[in-house]
């Protein structure tokens, strides 16, 4: 079903997946929580998910792909006429009448894919979720990234994506997710503290919040020092177990000291 150009052993090729190993059902201990799948065994858990009938087409077409070494794939398999021949964009079969693959096809990447839009980068090397490059995405030669064209105007950082976010750890540069440059002005940014957007709204809701929370006699009329991570100023704070009101900005997004 699927060949490989890599390193083999008495004519046997090896590809390593997790996913596989989940398939398979084999014990085998790897490095990097892996499996070490013959040829064969690959071809036979493909084979599988492909007649898995409580499976979606997009589940399935996702978990064979998980299945490869994609960019090393020679060969496919059509799922309606299961003949094993070179991989490409349609079917060679006659029976299957040159037969679409998928709605879109890299030859580069070899990716199929029916539900999103996708376009291959050539400065990246890779297929990137979105229209296109000078449709909705630009690549910016010294940021060494696709980005969306609101960012036209940004910041440049040598190579920035290369590297995981630093919220979630995700490796930045192969994410599907679109790349926001933070003002450090939405939300509170994991570097310099500062609110990454427009909080008014929130910050409102709070006021609204704490004017209707009644507070324990004790502590009425008692005050806390706080600093603010958007002003950078010290100041106090009428007493409270989680919010603290800048009186200088009115941000939130403050600390106790």
């Amino acid at each position: 079903m699927v060949k490989h150009e890599t390193k083999s052993s008495k004519d046997q090729t090896y590809h390593y997946c997790k996913v596989c190993n989940e398939l398979d059902g084999s014990n085998t201990k790897t490095t990097a929580s892996s499996v070490l799948l013959s040829q064969e065994k690959l071809e036979a858990a493909i084979r599988r998910v492909n007649g898995d009938q409580t499976l979606e087409p997009q589940t399935k077409s996702i978990v064979i792909q998980n299945l490869l070494t994609r960019k090393a794939t020679t060969m496919m398999m059509c799922m309606k006429c299961s003949i094993i021949q070179p991989i490409g964009p349609t079917c060679s079969t006659v029976s299957c009448n040159n037969l679409a693959m998928a709605r879109y096809y890299c030859p580069i990447c070899k990716l199929f894919d029916d539900e999103r839009q996708i376009y291959h980068c050539p400065y990246c090397n890779l297929c990137r979720v979105r229209k296109g490059l000078g449709i909705d995405y630009f690549h910016c030669m010294k940021c060494n990234a696709c980005m969306s064209m609101d960012l036209s105007v940004h910041t440049c950082v040598e190579r920035c994506l290369e590297d995981n976010c630093p919220v979630c750890q995700e490796y930045m540069f192969t994410s599907t997710h679109p790349v926001k440059e933070l003002a450090c002005h939405d939300y509170k940014c994991p570097i310099c503290s500062k609110s990454m957007g427009d909080m008014q709204v929130y910050f409102g809701m709070l006021d609204s919040m704490l004017a209707e929370e009644k507070i324990r006699e004790e502590y009425l009329g008692t005050t806390q020092e706080i600093f603010c991570n958007d002003c950078e100023t010290k100041g106090s704070a009428p007493f409270h177990w989680l919010y603290h009101k800048c009186t200088r900005c009115g941000s939130y997004n403050t600390r106790l000291i």
